[in-house]
């Protein structure tokens, strides 16, 4: 599939497998890589000379707002040095912007390609990508209104969030969570929030991503799971 989509001129999709339940999530970009269009915009960017895979790069981000090491080794088809060290070259041009760090880092849109972005119409192709600078230096999006997101949450699911300071059992708190995002997708810092955690990170570590390895959760962009927008729904169930 990569191959042919290649040579149809296609971004290459991205994939994203699951051992139970036993299922995997192919991505396809319907966009036409390196047209006339892409070309002109990519020209806007930049003086510099940029490489086909660093143009991917760029197309990947206007498209989705956002890329990690793994989503460039993805569309690239390269390894996890070759992708840094292309990813921190954009950064260094200010095409784009390093958000948090380690595993978890990811690049949003830097300086000069909110400026090419923001030409008329006329002389930028591509949808606008969000303010990097609105975008939250943890991977799972901005803070939300907790009072607001609070007084939304039914009744029966808002009686069994855990009292502050409570210790409740891990499957009480992970048929919590699935239940929860059985209601409607929410960030890992939401689901920190209603359950009256700072810090989101341990969350992610101890039961979403677990959950999502079990196939009892799903990311709402499984092509690259640090994307500042990221969200967890519950897993369709399995066919009979």
């Amino acid at each position: 599939m990569r191959e042919l989509m290649m040579a149809h001129g296609l971004l290459p999709p991205t994939f994203e497998s699951s051992r139970r339940p036993d299922q995997f999530v192919a991505t396809f970009l319907f966009h036409h890589f390196l047209g006339p269009d892409d070309i002109a915009w990519l020209g806007q960017l930049t003086n510099e000379a940029i490489s086909d895979e660093e143009a991917r790069a760029l197309v990947f981000v206007r498209e989705l707002g956002a890329i990690d090491n793994a989503a460039y080794r993805a569309i690239n088809r390269t390894d996890t040095l070759d992708a840094s060290s292309h990813l921190r070259r954009l950064r260094d041009l200010q095409l784009l912007e390093m958000k948090g760090g380690g595993s978890r880092a990811y690049y949003v849109p830097g300086p000069q390609f909110h400026e090419a972005m923001a030409r008329p119409p006329a002389q930028s192709v591509g949808r606008r990508v969000p303010d990097s600078h609105q975008v939250a230096d943890n991977s799972h999006q901005v803070a939300p209104d907790s009072h607001q997101l609070l007084v939304t949450i039914p009744a029966d699911l808002r009686e069994r969030i855990p009292a502050p300071g409570s210790k409740p059992r891990r499957e009480t708190l992970r048929t919590l969570v699935q239940d929860l995002c059985l209601w409607r997708s929410l960030s890992a810092r939401e689901i920190a929030t209603i359950l009256g955690r700072q810090d989101p990170k341990p969350l992610v570590r101890d039961y979403l991503s677990p959950m999502v390895a079990e196939g009892l959760l799903q990311y709402t962009i499984p092509e690259m799971e640090n994307h500042p927008d990221q969200r967890y729904v519950v897993s369709p169930p399995e066919p009979e």
